[in-house]
């Protein structure tokens, strides 16, 4: 599932890319701006707040997701509307600031979202084994696997820590180098 979770992102992230190009969204635009004018506060809990926030709603939904019987094969829509955004964010980028706006995905973006993507996908995983394991529980069918609830918890826990964690380094990052970008 990862390989395969993988090179769906990727194409996701092409696909908001080409979603900017071929039709600009004045709501995703309003969004954009929104997200850089926050960023560009320079304050520590806004900007912490925004990315946590969006981290947990992606996070939430796999999770739930996850313990839905019929929820094998959408695990992974989360995990593609996020690439979407971070492409769409992306080309937002390129075409307002230029070379300018890709440095600044590249040094204030992107460590952050290839870290917390990378986790979406594990959860989305996860969350594809727990899919199967509720399946084949319900239906009776033995099952092999060792997979429960409690794992499933500590799994999730141990990737939101991670995310956590990842936003509030990156948070930092952007306080002492936003001023660098303006």
């Amino acid at each position: 599932y990862y390989i395969a979770f993988t090179l769906m992102s990727i194409f996701s992230l092409l696909s908001g890319c080409l979603i900017y190009k071929s039709e600009s969204f004045d709501y995703c635009n309003l969004i954009c701006k929104e997200t850089l004018e926050i960023i560009c506060s320079s304050e520590f809990t806004k900007i912490f707040i925004m990315f946590f926030k969006s981290e947990l709603i992606y996070f939430l939904l796999t999770f739930f997701i996850g313990t839905s019987l019929i929820g094998m094969p959408m695990c992974i829509i989360p995990v593609l509307i996020k690439c979407v955004m971070i492409g769409y964010f992306s080309s937002y980028m390129y075409c307002e600031y230029e070379l300018k706006g890709i440095l600044f995905c590249l040094v204030l973006i992107y460590p952050v979202a290839i870290i917390t993507t990378a986790s979406m996908i594990y959860a989305a995983s996860e969350s594809v084994y727990m899919s199967k394991y509720i399946y084949r529980a319900v239906i009776k069918k033995n099952t092999a696997d060792n997979m429960s609830v409690r794992l499933y918890l500590i799994r999730y826990s141990i990737l939101l820590l991670v995310n956590i964690v990842c936003i509030a380094i990156s948070t930092i990052l952007i306080n002492f180098l936003i001023n660098k970008f303006n």
